[in-house]
């Protein structure tokens, strides 16, 4: 197990209602991950503002300082979750806490699923443009990589009208390529932890989207590498996948060479959560 799920999208720590039972429901979660999950959970935790100084931004700092506290007290770590909000405001909390036990779950396609219905939620037409620049999943990585310990391995499609849509990992806009690339040149060792919301089998789902790994893998290393006691390498030749062209783009697979292969067969850091 990569790491336990909690709160379920029910809570929302900016908000007064029911926040001391929220906070006491989290640092039960605290000792559950250390139970079953190696002390790390990952969780929603509602909308957080831009405006530090706003009583929202308060209370979101002040619940999470002191879940993380008694995180520290025991061994665990949360970790947010992207999505709701720019990685610049989830950097915004990281920093000011500054605590070990508060990290961040990232997740790619969240960042391009999530903007649409918070702009319906604050009742303003949706913003491509800003969306794209805000919620960007590339800048985002960069942005949150000193704070990331798991990641969702997950894909999505944002269009200008505002509709998007989750889709099979490699076919959409968040750039796992580069994204890869990233989590390598910082020394990333956590888990790519696939994660399907939408289908009729994820289980299926889930096997169908170990092909953009095996691609990934192949990329950064040598054809037909074959890493030893892994049950996931074996001698293979996949075509890379290019970077986007155009807004709006699908990633497709061309022909190209990558660096240095990495030390550990990505394909064995792959989990459903």
């Amino acid at each position: 197990m990569s790491a336990l799920i909690g709160w379920g999208g029910n809570v929302d720590l900016g908000e007064e209602e029911n926040l001391s039972e929220n906070i006491a429901w989290g640092k039960r979660l605290n000792e559950t991950a250390l139970d079953m999950a190696g002390g790390l959970w990952m969780a929603h935790a509602g909308i957080a503002p831009e405006d530090e100084d706003s009583p929202r931004f308060k209370r979101f700092h002040d619940s999470l300082a002191e879940i993380a506290a008694h995180g520290e007290s025991i061994g665990a770590v949360l970790a947010l979750e992207t999505g709701p909000e720019p990685p610049r405001v989830v950097k915004q909390l990281m920093d000011s806490i500054d605590s070990a036990s508060l990290r961040v779950n990232f997740d790619p396609a969240n960042l391009l699923l999530w903007p649409p219905n918070i702009a319906k939620a604050h009742g303003v037409p949706f913003d491509y443009e800003a969306a794209m620049s805000d919620f960007d999943p590339v800048e985002g990585l960069r942005t949150l990589i000193p704070y990331v310990v798991h990641a969702h391995a997950k894909d999505s499609v944002l269009r200008e009208d505002g509709t998007c849509e989750e889709v099979p990992l490699g076919t959409g806009m968040t750039n796992w390529p580069v994204l890869h690339e990233i989590f390598q040149e910082n020394g990333y060792t956590g888990f790519y932890a696939i994660e399907r919301e939408c289908g009729d089998s994820c289980a299926a789902l889930n096997r169908n989207d170990l092909g953009l790994p095996r691609g990934v893998a192949d990329r950064l290393g040598a054809p037909g590498h074959d890493l030893p006691n892994c049950e996931g390498c074996a001698p293979r030749r996949a075509e890379p996948l290019a970077p986007p062209r155009t807004k709006g783009d699908t990633y497709h697979a061309q022909p190209s060479d990558g660096p240095t292969a990495p030390d550990v067969c990505l394909l064995r850091r792959l989990r459903t959560p």
